[in-house]
C-alpha cells in the first residue's frame, strides 16, 4: 500500500495494487456521508481494432460495441438487476461509455461493502446469450434515433467527424444504426475477455470510507476469482494528421436558430513542454478570448448577432486539443467573422492570466471538497497520464506569466473548420 499526502488540497491517496493487476485508489473524506465507487476500463469508442486475447491477427470491430458492451455487463444470468439491487440498498448506480473508458459507479451512504462487492461482482461476471443481445439491439437504436434530437451530443458528433481523418474518435460512441445491428454475441465477448481484465482496469473509491477496509474488501473479493496473467491487448494504432477531415459540416437538428460550432484542431505532439503546462495554457487563451469577462458575448449582442452568449469548450488528448466556440444564430458569416476576428487580434498581458490563475486555483480548491469531483478528476488522470496527477495544484501556483507567453507563442489555432446546425423544415 502506498500514500500519497497533498497537503495544499488536504487531500490524502492510498493505492495498492492487487495480485491480479487491479489498481484500487482511495480517497477518503470523513467531512461527508455519502460514498463514491468507479470501477472503470481502459476501453472505449476509439479502439476498434486490436489483437483479441489467444489470437494473432487484427481483428476490426463496429464502432458503438464498446457502448453496447457496456449495456450486456448489466444484465445478471440470477436475475439480480444491479439497478434494482442498489435502490433497494440506498444507492444509486450507473455507467458511461465514452471515446477512452467505460466506467460502471454507485454513489450511497449505508450498505458499503455489500455495493462495492456487488459492484465488483456483476462487471467482472458477464451473461450473453445470442437471444439477449439481439434484444438488446433494438434498445440501442432507440436510444440513438432518441439522439438525434440532442442538439449538444449532434455538436459533438459532428465536431469530431469535422476534426478527425483517421483517429476512431471521429466515430460515434453509441454507433450507426447499421453497425448496432451487426454486432454479434461472439464479438461482445472477444471485447470483454480482452479488456475487462483486471490489468487493464482501476476502481476508485471516495467519501466517508476507511481505505484499510476498502483494501480488504477488494482483496477478499479479487482473491476468489481467477484470471490469468496477460499482457495489454495490441491495439491497431493510426496516424493521425494536424490538419482537419473536413472545412465544414452542414446538418439538421433540433433547433429553430442555427446551432454554430467554430471548430479548431491544435497538434499538441510536437511541442516539448509538459503536458499540464501546454493545456494550461490554451486554457489561459481561451479565457482571455471568450470568457464573460471579456465582454465578447456583450459586444455580439450590442451588434445584435446573437441575442444570448457565446460558450466555449476544448477537450484534450495526449496528441490534440479541440476546441469548439459554439452559440446560436441565423448571422452565420458575422458570427464566425467575428470569432476569427478576436482570435487574431488577440493580446496576451499578465492581468488577464492572472485573473485566470485565480480561476483555476479557485475551481482546484472546489473540487477538492467534493469526493465524486475528486473521484472523477482521479480517474482522468489515470487514463491519460497512467498516475494520480494530482500535484497539478501546486504546478499551476508556480506557473508563471513569462512561461504562459513562451508557450502561447508556439501555439497554433489556424487549422479549424465549422459546424452548422439548421433547423428542421
Amino acid at each position: 500500500m502506498k500514500k500519497f499526502e497533498y497537503k495544499d488540497l488536504d487531500v490524502t491517496l492510498y493505492y495498492e495494487k492487487m495480485s491480479n493487476g487491479l489498481e484500487v485508489y482511495v480517497i477518503p473524506d470523513h467531512n461527508v456521508k455519502s460514498n463514491y465507487a468507479f470501477f472503470s476500463t481502459k476501453y472505449g469508442n476509439r479502439i476498434n481494432e486490436f489483437i483479441p486475447i489467444n489470437e494473432k491477427e487484427f481483428k476490426r470491430y463496429p464502432a458503438g460495441i464498446a457502448h453496447f458492451l457496456e449495456h450486456k455487463v448489466f444484465e445478471q444470468k440470477d436475475g439480480v438487476e444491479p439497478f434494482k439491487f442498489y435502490s433497494a440498498h440506498g444507492a444509486y448506480c450507473n455507467a458511461f461509455t465514452n471515446q477512452n473508458m467505460t466506467s460502471y459507479y454507485f454513489e450511497g451512504m449505508d450498505y458499503f461493502k455489500e455495493n462495492l462487492e456487488f459492484l465488483l461482482d456483476f462487471v467482472q461476471n458477464i451473461y450473453l446469450t445470442s437471444d439477449n443481445v439481439e434484444k438488446e439491439k433494438g434498445i440501442i437504436i432507440e436510444e440513438a434515433k432518441m439522439g438525434l434530437d440532442n442538439l449538444n451530443r449532434l455538436m459533438y458528433e459532428k465536431s469530431n467527424d469535422l476534426v478527425y481523418v483517421n483517429d476512431p474518435r471521429k466515430y460515434k460512441v453509441i454507433g450507426e444504426i447499421d453497425e448496432i445491428k451487426s454486432i454479434t454475441k461472439e464479438q461482445l465477448l472477444e471485447c470483454y475477455n480482452t479488456f475487462y481484465h483486471p490489468s487493464n482496469m482501476n476502481l476508485i473509491v471516495s467519501g466517508n470510507v476507511d481505505y484499510k477496509e476498502v483494501f480488504e474488501i477488494v482483496r477478499n473479493n479479487q482473491n476468489k476469482k481467477n484470471y490469468e496473467n496477460i499482457s495489454f491487448p495490441k491495439v491497431k494504432q493510426v496516424e493521425e494528421p494536424s490538419t482537419m477531415n473536413k472545412k465544414e459540416i452542414i446538418t439538421k437538428g433540433n433547433t429553430k436558430i442555427p446551432y454554430l460550432g467554430h471548430v479548431i484542431k491544435i497538434d499538441l505532439r510536437n511541442l516539448s513542454y509538459d503536458d499540464f503546462y501546454k493545456h494550461m495554457t490554451i486554457k489561459a487563451i481561451l479565457y482571455m478570448l471568450f470568457s464573460a469577462s471579456t465582454g465578447f458575448s456583450s459586444k455580439l449582442r450590442e451588434k445584435e448577432i446573437i441575442t444570448g452568449g457565446v460558450s466555449y469548450l476544448c477537450n484534450f488528448s495526449n496528441e490534440f486539443a479541440i476546441i469548439n466556440i459554439k452559440t446560436k444564430t441565423n448571422k452565420i458569416e458575422e458570427f464566425f467573422e467575428e470569432v476569427e476576428s478576436r482570435i487574431k487580434t488577440l493580446k496576451l498581458n499578465r492581468e488577464d492570466f492572472e485573473r485566470f490563475k485565480k480561476v483555476e486555483i479557485s475551481y482546484y480548491i472546489r473540487i477538492s471538497s467534493d469526493s465524486y469531483d475528486m473521484a472523477s478528476w482521479l480517474r482522468e488522470d489515470l487514463y491519460y497520464e497512467g498516475k494520480p496527477s494530482l500535484d497539478e495544484f501546486v504546478k499551476l501556483k508556480e506557473f508563471t506569466y513569462e512561461e504562459f507567453v513562451e508557450i502561447a507563442k508556439v501555439i497554433s489555432f489556424k487549422e479549424n473548420g465549422r459546424v452548422i446546425i439548421k433547423a428542421k423544415k
